[in-house]
């Protein structure tokens, strides 16, 4: 069975399962299976001791890593560290093994020849069983562990930003209330800009300029400054915020609510909600809305938010949101300007914008369009 995989350029790495032994068949130990996208061929098989949580390519080394996480648990005795495992991508031999000094939940890289590894570490309500969470910064091909650096506890590790060359993780604050939350910003091998924050942060957007940060919270957003300094201001939300899709020009934002069909325009500079929109099509049962951190060319951008692969994105002239709603699996369009729902249409993400003209979202076995020109769904 297929359990992960890895592209870049014209290289894909495939991670397999394995399989047990039965009458008409040996046993299969996981497996790291190279391929070549240009000709369609496997390049290379090597078998694994053990199976990975995750695989990354860095392509100006040439290697391939496999993220093995260990045994995470709030309870200190019940972990065990993890270790990265390196491979060179043109034989799959396998060069070194990298042990952490803990257990990982994830794992990202800079897209070129660092890795950053991400312990929660642990958050009891008594001191002396809290363990902080750390971030190991790891060079795969020369010095492996070259930083562990402690950022708090409950942290969350964010996508490498190429903008800024920089990776950002929030922290929680702790149970026994003797640490606030924060963002932090992560150049290199140190923690180089450090904010606190007074609620409790789940997710980072960035302007597209990075001017400043937007942090998704529990009763709204919290905007910080370019360089992590100064909070500027708080924009209070109905619901909690789960992610943001800009509008372009980026002075507003569809932002999505946890259990709730409702999406809020904001106004980012004025701080205020300009119109609710309820996604889903009458008759079905609506409970979950998602927008989320896109850009208006299609794709996740620097930084990622619950689900963004599955949620929301602009037209390419930037005059049509396209809105998910996760649980009704539907498409509300919406005019950027005068906020006003074109229509709603059956299918879910990914989506495709086809030459320019229609938009094509997923509906089981079909492809339903939307046509750009007229603005309503073909049927």
């Amino acid at each position: 069975r297929l359990e992960t995989t890895a592209a870049g350029g014209k290289k894909g790495f495939l991670v397999f399962k394995g399989c047990k032994a039965k009458k008409d068949r040996p046993a299969r130990p996981p497996s790291l299976v190279g391929w070549d996208a240009e000709s369609g061929t496997i390049t290379g098989r090597t078998s694994l001791d053990g199976l990975p949580e995750s695989i990354h390519l860095l392509e100006d080394s040439n290697r391939v890593v496999l993220a093995f996480h260990g045994e995470s648990a709030n309870t200190p005795a019940k972990r065990s560290p993890g270790r990265l495992e390196v491979f060179d991508a043109s034989s799959l031999e396998n060069e070194r093994l990298i042990p952490l000094p803990g257990p990982i939940v994830d794992v990202v890289a800079d897209n070129r020849s660092f890795l950053f590894a991400l312990d929660r570490g642990t958050d009891r309500k008594k001191p002396e069983e809290t363990l902080a969470s750390r971030v190991y910064v790891v060079d795969p091909t020369h010095d492996g562990l070259v930083a562990d650096l402690e950022i708090g506890v409950g942290a969350n590790l964010l996508s490498w930003d190429d903008a800024r060359e920089a990776f950002y993780v929030i922290t929680r604050p702790r149970k026994d209330r003797t640490a606030a939350a924060s963002l932090q910003m992560i150049q290199g091998s140190a923690v180089v800009a450090k904010i606190q924050l007074t609620g409790r942060p789940h997710g980072v957007v960035p302007a597209p300029d990075r001017s400043s940060y937007y942090v998704l919270e529990a009763d709204g957003i919290t905007v910080v400054d370019h360089d992590l300094a100064t909070i500027e201001r708080r924009i209070p939300l109905p619901g909690h915020a789960t992610a943001m899709l800009f509008a372009d020009p980026p002075t507003r934002a569809f932002v999505s609510s946890r259990n709730s069909d409702q999406v809020s325009v904001v106004d980012l500079a004025a701080g205020r909600v300009l119109a609710d929109i309820t996604t889903g099509r009458a008759g079905k049962k609506i409970t979950l809305a998602t927008a989320a951190a896109l850009s208006p060319t299609l794709g996740p951008g620097p930084y990622t938010v619950p689900d963004p692969e599955t949620s929301g994105f602009l037209s390419p002239d930037g005059r049509i949101a396209f809105l998910q709603n996760s649980q009704t699996l539907d498409v509300t369009a919406v005019d950027t300007r005068s906020l006003k729902v074109l229509d709603k249409f059956p299918g879910s993400m990914p989506t495709l914008v086809l030459d320019g003209t229609a938009v094509a979202a997923v509906k089981v076995k079909d492809l339903v369009l939307f046509d750009l020109e007229t603005r309503t769904a073909l049927p």
